[in-house]
């Protein structure tokens, strides 16, 4: 999967090449869901399955709402610059009960921390969709 949006991306920039005045949105999103204690149930195992709890460590317990996916793909049809750029489309907060910090020592005690990375922080960066989409991820129920 991971390979396939890779090659995408890279045909999106080589089309941005070719074409100056085209602007292409890649958008990647995380397990988009109705709402957090969706993700919160489905990353905590289902019932205890084991391989749910194992994807939630490889993803990062990121998600997305429907909404705010919705609405990113709205926004980039419109976005303000030109080529080729790619943007995480992920909530503000992860969907694991404990602290971001916590869970990374846990999980990854090897890779450094930069940054504040408080509370229950996404382990994505979607700043680049805000600053260049105006897109900021707002649940809505």
């Amino acid at each position: 999967y991971s390979l396939s949006k890779w090659i995408c991306e890279q045909q999106a920039d080589s089309f941005a090449r070719r074409y100056e005045d085209m602007t292409i949105a890649s958008l990647r999103f995380h397990w988009v869901l109705p709402s957090r204690e969706v993700a919160l149930n489905g990353f905590a195992g289902m019932g205890g399955y084991k391989q749910y709890i194992d994807i939630g460590i490889r993803q990062l317990w990121a998600w997305t709402h429907l909404d705010a996916a919705a609405r990113a793909c709205v926004q980039s049809l419109s976005a303000n610059y030109v080529g080729h750029e790619a943007f995480y489309i992920v909530a503000p907060n992860h969907a694991w009960l404990g602290d971001s910090r916590d869970l990374a020592h846990s999980h990854y005690p090897d890779v450094p921390i930069r940054g504040e990375f408080v509370g229950q922080c996404s382990f994505f960066d979607s700043s680049k969709a805000e600053r260049l989409l105006g897109w900021r991820h707002v649940e809505v129920e």
